[in-house]
């Protein structure tokens, strides 16, 4: 039985993409649109998620979450308790072609999708570590925690991995053509 869980690591993206740059831009260039289509994709995904959030009389998750910044200095270090205001959530969901930091397994993304207001964060991470509390009772009626980003990057995931990874072994076929034709292959 195959793991569904199981994480696909692509080595040599960089080295062929700069390699192939010498023979072959337009090759590069349909690599990265690949991991562009991609990454729009769910970047879109994730905002119709935000479209779809309400509770029964507001346009929040819940009645008392208001749409604006509330600065009761209480919570989140004196910065008070942010608003829900989808369209600040969705302004704030971004892809990226950063390079992050390369993890202890010395990988690091290609591209990424990012949630940046602090209602996006909480709304989507809010009972990760404790499944306790009213709040959180309240927020798991949209389902458990990774209720925007982290959910369309799951439930995309297969579809987007084989995207890039044909779109890798696509360059790297180019590079080795043109190696080939170079007379550089060893």
């Amino acid at each position: 039985m195959a793991d569904e869980q199981a994480t696909v690591v692509l080595t040599g993206i960089e080295q062929t993409l700069n390699a192939l740059k010498e023979f072959d831009k337009g090759a590069v260039r349909r690599f990265n649109k690949v991991v562009n289509t991609e990454l729009t994709t769910a970047e879109r995904a994730a905002h119709d998620l935000v479209d779809k959030i309400q509770s029964r009389t507001t346009d929040t998750p819940m009645r008392n979450w208001k749409p604006y910044d509330v600065s009761n200095g209480r919570s989140r270090g004196g910065k008070g308790w942010p608003g829900f205001d989808k369209s600040v959530i969705k302004s704030n969901i971004k892809k990226s072609r950063a390079q992050g930091k390369v993890r202890r397994d010395y990988t690091t993304s290609a591209g990424a999708l990012l949630n940046k207001s602090a209602a996006g964060v909480i709304f989507e991470i809010a009972g990760r570590r404790s499944n306790k509390g009213s709040f959180i009772a309240k927020l798991n009626w949209f389902g458990k925690a990774s209720r925007l980003v982290w959910r369309v990057v799951d439930q995309q995931k297969p579809r987007i991995e084989k995207a890039v990874v044909n779109a890798l072994e696509e360059a790297k076929q180019e590079l080795q053509k043109n190696l080939d034709k170079s007379g550089k292959a060893e």
